[in-house]
């Protein structure tokens, strides 16, 4: 006897809705208990379990536009200067301050921003950062002595002159 059933179906009738019809209950199987495996049972108080015999699977696909890159970089020695105003200039730049410094506009932001600025400074009044919270905690380094040695040079494959901004590393292995 066959425990399984396979339903065909051709492909002209995909997407019809089904049509059930009630019938009368069917034994498929009669599997009798054995007495041998009974005695073999240890029952267990409180028994939890959780079975899955399917193993967890996931798909997902997404069609994305392809973006092309293209690395970039810029000189910035000082900006924030209109085009007129050369600021390697000191006489251009002195012109241009004085000439914002009386704008009714620049002043009133410089107002909002003293009274932000007065209750940070409040703030940190409040805390004495010379005091030393944590006397008597002083750790002695002086087993360790101090070392340093050249692991790797970066070279910077780019003509303009900038400095690092992140050097990360990995000391368990080197392979990352």
């Amino acid at each position: 006897m066959e425990i399984y059933h396979q339903y065909v179906r051709q492909r002209k009738h995909f997407g019809r809705h089904p049509k059930f019809i009630d019938e009368g209950a069917e034994m498929l199987a009669d599997i009798r208990p054995n007495e041998e495996h009974a005695s073999e049972c240890v029952p267990r108080n409180p028994t939890v379990t959780v079975t899955q015999c399917v193993p967890e699977m996931s798909e997902h696909e997404a069609n994305t536009i392809a973006v092309m890159f293209a690395n970039k970089a810029i000189s910035h020695v000082e900006g924030g200067w209109p085009k007129d105003v050369d600021y390697a200039e000191a006489e251009h730049t002195i012109r241009y301050r004085k000439k914002i410094e009386k704008d009714e506009d620049y002043i009133r932001t410089v107002v909002q921003l003293g009274s932000a600025i007065e209750y940070l400074v409040k703030q940190n009044n409040a805390i004495d950062i010379y005091e030393e919270y944590f006397a008597g905690f002083a750790t002695d380094h002086s087993a360790e002595v101090p070392s340093a040695r050249t692991v790797t040079v970066f070279k910077d494959p780019s003509n303009i002159k900038r400095g690092v901004s992140s050097v990360n590393w990995d000391p368990d292995s080197s392979s990352r």
